[in-house]
């Protein structure tokens, strides 16, 4: 998703929710339009930058960073939720 999805006057969710993007992904202007999401939950877990473009998952530093970040989100959400 990127900031072209983001509408005026977004539906909020109890579903958690938490962005991870590539610092240098031509798509996504900055971390402002990222945390634009959080309109979209009641439960927004914050948005997360990596190094890399559009593909930044294929790295393979980046995903066991990305996977600490999703593994505390889940058990985050799990236990307070």
């Amino acid at each position: 998703m990127n900031d072209r999805l983001l509408a005026d006057n977004p539906k909020k969710t109890t579903v958690p929710l938490l962005a991870l993007y590539g610092d240098d992904d031509t798509d996504i202007a900055d971390k402002t339009k990222m945390d634009a999401w959080s309109a979209y939950s009641e439960n927004w877990l914050g948005s997360y930058v990596f190094a890399g473009g559009h593909f930044y998952f294929n790295n393979r530093e980046v995903c066991k960073e990305m996977l600490q970040i999703v593994t505390y989100a889940i058990e985050y959400t799990t236990t307070t939720i």
